[in-house]
Order: C-alpha cells, then sequence, then structure tokens
C-alpha cells in the first residue's frame, strides 16, 4: 500500500494533498466524441438496475457502468499492464478492475491451431517447425493457474462484445474457508491493444454443489455479462493531437524559462493554508539562485505544516530543491521529508542527470561495419523511504523540454505569461505515483473570481495533473502578481501571507527551512542501460 503523501507539485496545485488513487467523479471540458456501441437499453431491467452510472476514462478511451455500490480509485495516468481504475465493495465483499494490455507485435486472442490460417505464418527453430505463439487467452489461465493452483476454469471461449472479439476466462478458486469466482474479459480492440475487465466476487459454491449452479455465481455470472454489453471504446487520438500542441507550447516557453526566473524569484514567502473557510496550517517558500555540487542554478526550499482539526495530527513536510537553468537537459536534486507528529513519514530523494549511453547503428548493407557510438541522455532516479522500506525508481527522460525540474514545478505559474491565452503541457514526476506524469497548464485569461471571501476580477491559470485530474486555479491581478490558488474538489486555497499575521496565528512556530540537500551525494556513475519503465506519451499509447 502507497504512502498518504503531499507532492512537492502538490503544494503549488494548492495542495490537495492525497495520492492518485483518489476516485474522480468530474470529466474534462474537452473531450474526443465517442462512438456509440452497444448501449445500456440492451441490459435485462434486473441487470440494469444493478448497475451504477457510466464510469468513463478519457485518456484510455474506455467507458463502462460498472456494479453499484463501488468505490472507485484510479491512477492519475493511463498506462499499460496496471489497473487505471478499481472498483471496490467492502460491504459486498467484491473488487473490480479495468486494465489495458498493449503488445509490441500483434497478439492473437486465443492460440491458433497447426495448420490453421489464422496462426499466420508457420515458424521454424531450423528444420523444426514450431507450435503458433500462444494467444492472450491461454496466458491469462496459465497465469490465473499460477496464482491460485486449485483454480478450476468454468468457462474459456472467445465471444463478442459489440464489434470486438473477447476473450471470456471464468475461474473458480478457495482461499481459506471462502470460495470465489473470478470473471475476467479481454477486449480486442486492435491487434496489439487489448482491455481487460477482471471481477473477483464471493461464491457460495461448496463441494457439497457438485456440478449444482450456486445461486450467487449465477447472479454474479449475469451481472458481468450486463457490465461488458454497456462497454464502450473510442478514439484517443484528439487527445494524443491535443497533447502534443501542449508540449510544443511548453518546449517554446521553456527556452526563456532561466531568462524569466531572474525576474521571478522571491526570496521569502509566507502562505495560509485555508480548508474550506478555516486556516489549517501554514506554508513558508525561499528562493534564490545558488550553487549545488559545483553547478549554478534555481534553489527553492519549502516548508509546510497542517493540522486539519484539533485533535488531528501534525503533518510537516519540508522539501529542499535544485536545478540548473537548462531545460534540455537539466542538473537537479532534491530531498523531500514528511513528518507526522515528529515522526519521520516518509523521504524521498531525487536526482537527473546525464549519462551516457553506448549505441550500435546497424546499417542496411549486411557487408558493412556496426559503429559504436555513445549517446548524451538524462536520466532520473528516485529513492523513497517509508516506514522502514526502501524503494528506487529510475526514468530515462528522452525529450528534451518536455521534462519540468521539480525545483521549477513551484515557479511555474508564475513564470507563464498569464495574459495570453495558451495551453501548456509538462511532464512532472509524482510522488504518490512512482511516476512522470503529464502537467496540464491553461492560462484562461480574466473574469470575475470569488475567492477568499471576495468577488473580483483576476487573470486565471488552470493547472492539473493528467488530463483528468482535479483542477487547481491560480490567480494574478492585472500586474500579473500572484493573488493566491484553489483546489475546488479538495476545498483547499493557498493564500498569500506575511511574517507577522501568520506568527499571530501560529506563535510557537517557528518558520525556518531545513537543510536537507547538504545530505544527498552526488549521482553515481549510469548503471547498465535498461528498457524504460514507461513513455512521456503514457496517457495515450498506441494510435486508434
Amino acid at each position: 500500500m502507497k504512502p498518504t503523501t503531499w507532492t512537492i507539485a502538490s503544494l503549488i496545485l494548492a495542495t490537495s494533498f492525497v495520492t492518485g488513487g483518489q476516485a474522480q467523479t468530474t470529466q474534462p471540458a474537452t473531450r474526443p466524441a465517442a462512438t456509440t456501441q452497444p448501449a445500456a437499453a440492451a441490459v435485462p431491467d434486473e441487470m440494469l438496475a444493478r448497475l451504477a452510472p457510466r464510469y468513463t476514462r478519457i485518456a484510455a478511451g474506455f467507458s463502462f457502468c460498472p456494479p453499484i455500490g463501488g468505490k472507485a480509485q484510479q491512477k492519475l495516468a493511463v498506462g499499460a499492464d496496471e489497473p487505471f481504475v478499481v472498483f471496490s465493495s467492502d460491504e459486498d465483499r467484491w473488487s473490480l478492475k479495468v486494465l489495458q494490455i498493449i503488445r509490441p507485435e500483434p497478439t492473437k486472442l486465443a492460440t491458433p491451431r497447426v495448420g490453421d490460417p489464422a496462426a499466420g505464418v508457420q515458424r521454424f527453430d531450423g528444420p523444426n517447425p514450431l507450435p503458433p505463439a500462444p494467444g492472450l487467452l491461454d496466458e491469462l489461465e496459465g497465469a490465473v493457474q499460477r496464482s491460485n493452483p486449485g483454480t478450476k476454469v468454468l468457462r474459456k471461449d472467445v465471444i463478442n462484445v459489440g464489434q470486438y472479439d473477447t476473450g471470456l476466462l471464468i475461474s473458480r478458486y478457495s482461499m481459506g474457508v471462502q470460495t470465489w469466482l473470478h470473471q475476467q474479459a479481454m477486449i480486442q480492440e486492435s491487434p496489439t491493444h487489448f482491455f481487460v475487465v477482471d471481477w473477483t466476487t464471493p461464491s457460495g459454491w461448496s463441494a457439497d454443489l457438485g456440478d449444482k449452479e450456486d445461486p450467487r455465481e449465477s447472479v454474479a455470472v449475469a451481472l458481468f455479462d450486463a457490465m461488458l454489453r454497456t462497454v464502450q471504446l473510442f478514439d484517443t487520438q484528439p487527445v494524443k493531437n491535443e497533447l502534443l500542441d501542449r508540449v510544443a507550447s511548453g518546449r517554446a516557453m521553456g527556452v526563456n524559462l532561466s531568462r524569466r526566473a531572474e525576474t521571478a524569484l522571491i526570496p521569502e514567502q509566507y502562505y495560509r493554508v485555508v480548508l474550506r473557510g478555516k486556516d489549517v496550517g501554514w506554508l513558508f517558500v525561499t528562493e534564490r539562485f545558488d550553487d549545488y555540487n559545483g553547478k549554478h542554478g534555481v534553489k527553492v526550499t519549502t516548508s509546510l505544516s497542517r493540522k486539519d482539526s484539533a485533535n488531528g495530527p501534525v503533518t510537516r513536510v519540508d522539501a529542499e530543491l535544485f536545478s540548473t537553468p537548462e531545460r534540455r537537459q537539466p542538473d537537479e536534486a532534491w530531498v523531500s521529508r514528511t513528518t507526522i507528529n515528529g515522526l519521520d513519514s516518509f523521504n524521498e530523494y531525487g536526482q537527473s542527470y546525464k549519462h551516457n549511453r553506448p549505441k550500435i547503428m546497424i546499417p542496411k548493407d549486411p557487408n558493412a561495419k556496426k559503429q559504436a557510438f555513445t549517446v548524451e541522455e538524462q536520466k532520473l532516479t528516485v529513492n523513497q523511504s517509508s516506514q522502514g522500506q526502501t524503494k528506487t525508481i529510475e526514468r530515462d527522460l528522452f525529450e528534451p523540454y518536455c521534462y519540468l525540474p521539480q525545483a521549477w514545478t513551484l515557479l511555474l505559474p508564475r513564470l507563464l505569461p498569464v495574459k495570453e491565452h495558451k495551453n501548456y503541457a509538462f511532464a512532472t514526476w509524482i510522488p504518490s505515483e512512482r511516476e512522470i506524469i503529464w502537467r496540464y497548464v491553461d492560462t484562461e485569461g480574466d473574469r470575475e473570481v470569488r475567492f477568499n471571501g471576495q468577488t473580483f476580477r483576476a487573470w486565471v491559470i488552470r493547472d492539473r495533473i493528467s488530463l483528468e485530474g482535479d483542477p487547481t486555479f491560480h490567480y494574478f491581478n492585472a500586474d500579473a502578481v500572484y493573488l493566491g490558488s484553489e483546489t475546488p474538489a479538495s476545498g483547499v486555497s493557498i493564500i498569500p501571507s506575511d511574517f507577522k499575521s501568520l506568527k499571530d496565528l501560529y506563535p510557537n512556530e517557528t518558520f525556518t527551512p531545513l537543510s536537507l540537500l547538504k545530505g544527498l551525494a552526488p549521482p553515481a556513475a549510469a548503471p547498465a542501460q535498461r528498457l524504460p519503465a514507461t513513455s512521456l506519451m503514457q496517457e495515450n499509447p498506441g494510435s486508434r
């Protein structure tokens, strides 16, 4: 289970202070038009009453009606091989997850028979013919059997869900005294792209029933069929095109990032943290140009303290962040420390730096020699520790000007030309997700706003992590002076203040940033090259 962390990015995103597993109920204003597939009208009335309102994930191009009574938790980004949403019911003890599988090569749903034209070109190992490559449904069955050796497969079939071939696997297994029914549907959208709907429900079956049907299983099978009838898939290409346009704007802005920072840095900043009109904490920030490990750049420190209720715990987050101004290949380092009631809860140490990767060019001419050379690339290494456990995450940063170093995340709204109507996207490290995720930022112009108990006109920047993340709004006056931020979904606002006002509110607090970077060692020699664990385009894999 991931620790609940208040991420560095959250500090400027009006501090939603939650992990990416938060349930999402709102939809973005911009979305591609869905191509309607077989709709809920085809579902029997008795099953329709058991289905919840439609869930749609624009970034995945997937929509369906889950069972009623489930609580949704979704990841901020849509990747491959991991659920992008999980529904669960503590009362009824079921769990439903949806994920996508993306294969580099075309993959069959079922294993073709030898000699079947569907098997494709016959493969050989020397003179010996090889059997056809196993289908995805057979791979799934093998994984289920390995996970629970006593699993009994009740049905394994290829059916149709609307216009899509779908592999169906229904199995039963026991864990302790409880028997479970496991239903999985693999919807094939293309030869390389599949969606998996995976539902586990408690079963009333026992050996005494033999081949007789268990009523609970019969209802679960009928409801799973009803869910599949509501599935809709739609094209994500408009989302991908919009992202590419945003990235281009972000790259253009990044060229002048260091020049803008020269006039934007503020030595000391004090903020109130307000939850639905009530002061619950404070935030102190320093910004300056400084040196670290022999390099010159921007150093930012943040100290945040929050206590939501009189009897609630005091959570404090301290961070020190450094980055050189080069957007193409910055050298950066940061440390963040989270304590609850003074005890360590979560620590993170991160660095990105240039490294040399060997590369071999294979010429088209078979008689020509291979050419070996090195390319300079950027690598991100993050160490997270919580409850005595440490995890190291590595990511390769291939796209120049896409990645936004952590030190710049707090500065970003003040670096943008607030009076220009533009849409941006930046790749940002999100600790709670352990991933690099797109940050969508829009300069929306001026309008009348209601903020901090007052109504006034302000220039507005809309800011969110991932396409469907909850938006934060940053407000500026006509002179581009920052007026504060709010996240309506969480009810949290960040309001500029001063030392005296915060001291009056919190007389026992000391607003002193911690020096954390001094304990961080310089990056070691680059380890052996591996395939990237994620793609910066992970929200929109493939072109469909």
